[in-house]
């Protein structure tokens, strides 16, 4: 997936978003995020690592490095996603 195809995943019906290198596909998981659907548009089209790590970051406070709450967040992520076949894709920059 390229920045430009990326660009075109930037609604609420069709919301992609890339972080660290992968773009997932978050359409449906939208009014499960935490932080609520406004907060995950924030990123919605675009590699919304520096957000996420901004927002993980206040969330895991106690954590090592955004990169250790990153994973915990994929995590629970990557649970939904089984649950509610979500897909993952590659992100070139």
């Amino acid at each position: 997936i390229t920045p430009r195809q990326l660009a075109l995943h930037d609604k609420a019906t069709d919301a992609w978003i890339a972080i660290r290198g992968k773009v997932y596909n978050v359409t449906q998981y939208l009014p499960f995020h935490p932080g609520g659907p406004d907060e995950l548009m924030r990123g919605i089209g675009k590699d919304a690592t520096s957000l996420f790590d901004q927002a993980a970051l206040k969330l895991f406070r106690n954590k090592d490095s955004s990169r250790t709450a990153h994973n915990d967040v994929i995590s629970i992520y990557e649970v939904y996603r089984n649950k509610h076949e979500t897909g993952i894709l590659s992100f070139q920059a």
